[in-house]
């Protein structure tokens, strides 16, 4: 926005611009623009450029040109014609024919068209100077997995705190799932080993 501002209006014009900040390391905006074509192939690469080193992107980069040709030729057309009839009560004024009353008419009709004629004129340069342009809409956001907070660790931590703990609880099951049938079998050594051990005591 800086840029095509220090550029001058007669170069690149700012339409809208909008920025949201999600915390301290997630922001997000758009940016609506015209401007000349050449200059504005430059600033995209730049604006591309300068998103990444910021560890950003461009989420969407969309350059559109308007058409206005029958705008222009209708408008062109209406300003001769009020061109034409404005000459003509200035020849009616400076031929002094009339009465007073007539003469204060044409005053007043003379000063309507020419404000007429001005209005339609910057209508005109306008509508040409944006057939010179091209508009440009950029949206923008930062990289989430470059972004980084003070909170960052902490908020992770709690994303995997679920995550971790069913994984540990699924490494207990694993666990008595592999081990238990050993355990069945010790226990039925050791009862062979109690009834073989009895058996010798009441030998003795």
């Amino acid at each position: 926005e800086k840029a095509c501002i220090a550029a001058g209006v007669k170069v690149c014009q700012v339409m809208g611009s909008s920025v949201n900040s999600y915390g301290e390391d997630q922001v997000s905006g758009y940016l609506n623009l015209r401007a000349e074509p050449k200059w504005l192939e430059k600033f995209r690469g730049a604006v591309s450029t300068d998103a990444a080193n910021a560890g950003g992107e461009v989420t969407s980069n969309t350059v559109s040109t308007e058409d206005l040709t029958q705008y222009i030729i209708d408008t062109s057309a209406r300003l001769e014609a009020k061109q034409a009839l404005r000459d003509r009560i200035r020849a009616l004024l400076e031929s002094r024919q009339g009465t007073l009353n007539d003469v204060l008419a044409a005053e007043r009709a003379l000063a309507d068209v020419q404000g007429e004629i001005d209005s339609m004129t910057a209508s005109l340069d306008a509508a040409k100077a944006r057939v010179a342009m091209s508009a440009l809409s950029i949206s923008y956001a930062s990289d989430p997995e470059t972004s980084y907070s003070m909170w960052k660790p902490l908020t992770e931590a709690f994303k995997s705190f679920g995550r971790t703990s069913m994984q540990s609880l699924a490494d207990a099951v694993n666990f008595v799932a592999r081990t238990w049938p050993f355990f069945i079998l010790g226990l039925i050594v050791l009862a062979i080993l109690r009834v073989w051990w009895m058996g010798r005591r009441k030998k003795a």
